[in-house]
């Protein structure tokens, strides 16, 4: 039986991080068939609250979860990057995410590997991205809408 507890808490995380539940491919099983994993993806950076601005966790990470609520990976540190906070994320494709960073010096789009292996810049416009990011997501014509402040 899951704990109750413990996918009520993940369930808010969600919310209140408002993360996409994207699947990704796992390795070929020994009968040839593809078994098919979904994970939870958690940013714990910086997320607006509709009344204001919500301080970053200290670990300004992004964190996979396992499709029965249990602890995968640390999919990206970015507190070993001054300033960067994770402040919303997309699904990309089934191997990449990407995330709004945010940093008042250098605001960008991060492409980040799901399975932690990296992650690059994707997008770095000062125009475009030039007030404080709040969230993103994707739209049905494969684009990006941005949300930020004034």
């Amino acid at each position: 039986m899951v704990n109750s507890t413990k996918i009520l808490a993940v369930i808010t995380v969600v919310i209140a991080s408002g993360c996409n539940l994207p699947s990704q491919s796992s390795p070929t099983t020994s009968s040839g068939t593809t078994a098919t994993s979904k994970y939870l993806y958690v940013a714990s950076g910086t997320t607006y609250a509709g009344l204001g601005t919500a301080m970053a966790a200290p670990s300004n990470t992004i964190v996979r979860f396992k499709e029965n609520g249990g602890f995968d990976s640390v999919v990206v540190d970015y507190s070993n990057f001054p300033s960067d906070t994770p402040v919303d994320m997309v699904n990309y494709d089934d191997n990449y995410l990407l995330v709004l960073v945010e940093n008042a010096s250098g605001r960008r789009i991060d492409k980040v590997a799901k399975n932690g292996t990296g992650f690059a810049t994707f997008l770095s416009n000062s125009t475009a991205l030039s007030a404080q990011l709040r969230s993103m997501f994707a739209t049905i014509d494969g684009g990006w809408i941005v949300s930020k402040g004034t």
